[in-house]
């Protein structure tokens, strides 16, 4: 599938890479937008990096600032011995503080991104003005009895090439349809070399933390929310409506959900067109500060108005 104009022309918006040292590890991330307009902090899901979110993240490069890390075992972030979602949340505080000190931000977080998203918002209140999280797991019954997988892990996959690892390469969970355009772009960001083959940048040690507790987490952290919160939910994700309508219930603050039509839970590549849709909606529905700047008419600037899809 040849990729639609806004798709190139997005991930062709200008950028820069920077990192930042978070307890012994470098952390790194894009940084893109004016310095002066309110920061857009993109946080990938688990297994992934940066530049999944990137080709949505750059239409907004007009009216935000945008900074989108590498979390620890991901991208071209570092490992390390051990993983939490505490940890991720530390490592995104620290990149906003590092570019933009002094410059609370609107969050948003998909899958477990979304996880360290809540941690985030519920340590660093101060550094959180909106949370929207994509897709993240909500537990049903978050006082269920939680389980670790079993079985021993799969050995590491190498590849000869980047086109043999883009043919082999899979989602977690599973999901058949990806629009291959999408793919194009982010399977060479998520390869490093090793020897002369091909290996996946992201450290098998994080698999352990994608078991039945994960989708407990996100209570507590909700429950402590100061901000609004957005919810982006797949109509084919992981949380059912009836869950994603607790939000309401549970959570203090402003609660706006989007549905995403047709998505799994990798909405960025399955949907990404809805995606961006549904954000740009739940963006410009924020209250207070966290509303998009204006264009000089009186009227907030939207991407949709603008005439990009």
């Amino acid at each position: 599938m040849t990729a639609p104009a806004w798709f190139t022309a997005a991930i062709a918006t200008p950028h820069r890479t920077a990192e930042v040292a978070v307890a012994g590890a470098t952390i790194r991330y894009l940084d893109a937008g004016p310095a002066d307009a309110p920061v857009l902090v993109f946080v990938h899901g688990g297994t992934a990096h940066a530049h999944w979110w990137w080709p949505l993240a750059a239409r907004l490069a007009d009216r935000y600032r945008l900074l989108l890390p590498n979390l620890s075992g991901h991208g071209t972030s570092d490992h390390r011995a051990d993983y939490s979602f505490d940890g991720w949340a530390e490592e995104v505080t620290a990149v906003l503080r590092a570019a933009a000190p002094g410059r609370p931000a609107i969050v948003i977080g998909h899958s477990i991104g979304g996880l360290a998203g809540m941690a985030l918002a519920a340590e660093h209140p101060d550094l959180v003005t909106a949370l929207i999280a994509c897709d993240t797991q909500l537990a049903v019954n978050p006082d269920a009895p939680a389980t670790r997988p079993s079985g021993s892990p799969k050995p590491v996959q190498s590849f000869a090439s980047v086109a043999e690892a883009r043919s082999r390469f899979r989602t977690i969970p599973a999901q058949t349809e990806c629009a291959g355009y999408v793919l194009d772009h982010i399977v060479p960001e998520s390869l490093r070399p090793e020897a002369d083959r091909w290996v996946w940048s992201f450290d098998r040690g994080i698999l352990a933390r994608f078991d039945q507790t994960v989708a407990r987490l996100a209570w507590p952290w909700l429950r402590r929310l100061q901000c609004p919160l957005g919810y982006l939910r797949s109509e084919f994700g992981l949380t059912p409506p009836p869950i994603a309508a607790r939000l309401e219930d549970e959570v203090s603050g402003p609660v706006i959900v989007e549905e995403v039509p047709g998505a799994g839970h990798h909405a960025m590549l399955d949907r990404p067109e809805e995606l961006f849709a549904a954000l740009d909606t739940v963006l410009g529905k924020l209250p207070g500060p966290n509303a998009p700047r204006s264009d000089g008419s009186g009227r907030s600037r939207s991407a949709t108005a603008q005439g990009e899809y």
